[in-house]
């Protein structure tokens, strides 16, 4: 780190000797100043009762003071720093030199992530000694400092990934989307620290205990904070794999589709790991009375988990539909590197999507199999069969086909954010569709239109291959193929309009 470039370009610039010796004087004057008045404030009354402890009163008041700050300092000023110095390296056009230097994106980013917030770490490193003292004199045992301060670490760096994915999109990005996303990496820090602080009153009670309730991950117990950590660091790996593919995209780097493949793959363990055998959590009734009821409950488990693949894979087609700008590259044959580079990342993005797809169908198959083993197969089977199964498994695989061809169909429209309006124009349909269902009953058009309440009424008809299966499956594939046909249409229809511009 210390020998990155570009991380020693933001620390010389931000730290001046005089400047980080004036910052660290005033922090320090300011801690000095807070504790007296902390010291002062905390001084028994008249009312206090004979056996008041100043001193644990004292100490409380200051550590909560202190660990607020650190967590504005890494939590709030970092990330939307981090967000700033892209934005304005953009405004200024020095990142264009950037992108000439020797520094691989990587080190690149990794130098702003941590060179444009060296001075948030130097501040928070100076609050520790004594957020640490008030600690110890609070009586706050010392695994609990230590696990509040490993999720303010990895929360920290988690949010600054974030900050540092979408500010790195928004100079990649065109102006209007760009504007749009400058404005959300600027206000990332806010979202994080409201975030963070709800994070904190859930995992730990009044003068920082620590809350020690476990869950279930693959079948093993673990605490629920350690399965939030995962959620959180695996948020934040993304998303700094997400800036490191937008900044090579800057700079014309070939990106490889594997990491696509990957981030479902990952996705899917965590999600799988998460719904594993019905939840284990119910495991200590799973012999009792309501075994009936728990096995209709993990049913649900299923639907559930392609619910937020569904949302995933809405957002990943919007992303690689392709636009009317692409298929003009596609269709100029021009033999030169740009050309050939832009063609295969087309490619690679419309063999991402099915890939994506069936690594989800996959991960519903295995978690399928996890139930069923944690139940009486008899009990499963009966109100979640094979066919069943099949068949969710088939609407959601032609409801995604649906989305991409939905999606593309609008991307190929003459305006700037076209794939991005036909995935909010999906969702909305998707709505729309279980309102009505709402008014016209869940067996009706609209009903089996929506792929969520559609595999809701084939979990509750417990009866394997019937009549609603076969029409449900009917309207799916009907609407798969008309969304394919507007799309097959606009694409000759767009690839005549070009041909004749060009002659």
């Amino acid at each position: 780190m210390f020998n990155n470039a570009e991380f020693l370009r933001n620390v010389r610039v931000q730290l001046t000797p005089r400047r980080l010796a004036f910052t660290c004087g005033l922090t320090v004057g300011l801690i000095l100043i807070s504790e007296l008045l902390i010291w002062s404030a905390t001084s028994p009354t008249q009312y206090s009762p004979s056996d008041y402890d100043r001193i644990g009163a004292f100490g409380t008041a200051s550590f909560n003071l202190l660990f607020f700050a650190q967590v504005i300092l890494l939590v709030a000023m970092a990330p939307s720093m981090l967000g700033g110095n892209m934005i304005q390296e953009r405004l200024r056009n020095t990142l264009i030199f950037q992108q000439m230097t020797l520094l691989s994106p990587h080190e690149v980013l990794l130098g702003k992530m941590f060179g444009s917030t060296a001075i948030c770490y130097i501040l928070a490193a100076l609050l520790m000694p004594f957020a640490f003292v008030s600690g110890l004199l609070a009586k706050v045992s010392i695994g609990s400092m230590i696990g509040a301060y490993l999720v303010l670490f990895i929360g920290a760096l988690s949010w600054q990934a974030v900050s540092l994915f979408f500010s790195t999109s928004a100079v990649n990005a065109n102006e209007n989307v760009g504007r749009n996303l400058a404005g959300l990496s600027y206000s990332i820090g806010g979202l994080a620290v409201f975030f963070m602080i709800i994070f904190f009153n859930i995992f730990w009670r009044r003068n920082w205990e620590f809350q020690e309730e476990t869950t279930y991950f693959f079948g093993l117990p673990i605490f629920n904070l350690s399965f939030a950590l995962l959620v959180m660091a695996f948020v934040g790996f993304w998303a700094y794999v997400g800036a490191v593919r937008a900044f090579k995209d800057m700079q014309l780097v070939l990106l490889s589709p594997r990491t696509i493949w990957y981030f479902f793959i990952t996705l899917e363990v965590l999600l799988v790991g998460w719904f594993w055998g019905a939840k284990t959590v119910w495991e200590q009734n799973l012999y009792s009375e309501q075994n009936t009821y728990q096995s209709e409950q993990s049913s649900f488990l299923i639907l559930a988990y392609l619910v937020i693949n569904w949302v995933f894979l809405t957002a990943l087609a919007g992303i690689s539909a392709i636009s009317r700008n692409q298929l003009q590259e596609w269709w100029s044959g021009g033999d030169d590197a740009v050309s050939m580079l832009k063609r295969t990342e087309i490619k690679n993005s419309v063999f991402n999507y099915p890939i994506a797809v069936a690594i989800a169908l996959i991960g519903a198959m295995v978690l399928w199999v996890s139930i069923y083993l944690r139940f009486s197969g008899e009990s499963l089977t009966y109100h979640f069969p094979i066919p069943t199964l099949l068949a969710i498994l088939l609407g959601f695989a032609v409801t995604m086909v649906s989305a991409a061809s939905f999606i593309q169909f609008c991307a190929m429209f003459r305006f700037k954010v076209a794939n991005r309006a036909g995935a909010v124009l999906w969702i909305m349909l998707i709505i729309v569709a279980g309102i009505a269902s709402g008014i016209f009953g869940p067996y009706s058009i609209p009903g089996f239109f929506n792929p969520i309440l559609f595999a809701g009424v084939l979990i509750d008809d417990n009866i394997g291959i019937s009549s609603t299966m076969a029409y449900g499956l009917i309207i799916e594939i009907a609407f798969a193929l008309l969304s394919i046909g507007f799309m097959y249409w606009k694409w000759r229809r767009t690839r005549e309009e070009m041909l004749r511009d060009k002659a």
